[in-house]
């Protein structure tokens, strides 16, 4: 019998998925605790390392600074293998309301050859842009970088050749549980983009907008007003979603895409 990965296996079963899904957030509230945070592969500094690349039309930056999808595509034009899932697991999983289940994960890298899933298909560079921006339209975040949970997911070896490129929502990706882990951990693992800064102005009203919109908890309302705590992973979603416009995304880094490269290239091979 052919090889399936994890997610094919549990297609059949809805009610599975989402207890799949559970599972995974046992598995990241492990890492509350010092020494399996460093033994489990999933949330270990040598394994994981991923950002988010905000989308957001109002964020502010520089003229010499990239926009952050663009980084996304700099390694599009760069790998050698891309590949294309054609559902998004987690929504289909939670059966998603707001946004599409149809625009899946993209991954670059040998790793992708490996990957036994039937929904996962081989792609041009052009498909794999086009795919990126389809994306971005939809208002799907990217989060991209070395994911070692993917490589359990769709059930292939890490051979430091699988590179991530999923696009997430804030009410279904598994990116949610790793609010369970400490933020000297995030800091390590889940790293927001180089240059990129968040502040909230004097014109909020502590609606609590952005409090629900936060995939990881990082915000709360004291005294009326919002505040972005330690575990901010700047996705951006709170200044997408902010009534009021009060949150402001600042990005300001000519070398962007160097920088990127330098953090994350020793840990996945995308040639």
């Amino acid at each position: 019998m052919p090889k399936k990965a994890l997610i094919d296996q549990q297609l059949p079963f809805p009610a599975l998925m989402k207890l799949g899904m559970k599972f995974f957030e046992l598995a990241f509230m492990t890492g509350r605790l010092p020494v399996l945070r460093d033994l489990h592969p999933w949330t270990n500094k040598n394994k994981t390392n991923v950002s988010w690349l905000p989308i957001n039309k109002n964020l502010e930056r520089t003229a010499s600074t990239p926009a952050p999808a663009e980084v996304v595509a700099d390694y599009i034009n760069r790998a050698r293998y891309l590949s294309i899932v054609d559902f998004c697991g987690c929504r289909r999983s939670f059966q998603c309301k707001d946004y599409p289940e149809e625009i899946g994960c993209l991954f670059m890298g040998e790793s992708t050859l490996e990957i036994p899933s039937e929904h996962n298909r081989q792609v041009s560079r052009d498909q794999a842009l086009a795919h990126l921006e389809k994306a971005v339209q939809a208002d799907l975040v990217p989060v991209m970088g070395k994911a070692r949970v993917d490589n359990f997911i769709f059930s292939v070896p890490d051979k430091g050749k699988l590179l991530t490129v999923c696009f997430c929502c804030e009410c279904c990706c598994i990116t949610r549980y790793m609010r369970h882990l400490p933020a000297e951990r995030l800091n390590e693992i889940f790293i927001p983009l180089e240059g990129l800064s968040i502040e909230v102005d004097h014109t909020c009203v502590g609606c609590g907008t952005c409090e629900k919109k936060c995939f990881i908890g990082a915000i709360t309302i004291e005294d009326g007003r919002s505040v972005i705590g330690e575990k901010c992973r700047l996705c951006g979603r709170c200044a997408r979603f902010c009534p009021q416009g009060a949150i402001k995304l600042r990005l300001n880094n000519p070398r962007l895409k160097e920088d990127y490269r330098r953090r994350v290239d020793p840990h996945v091979q995308i040639g």
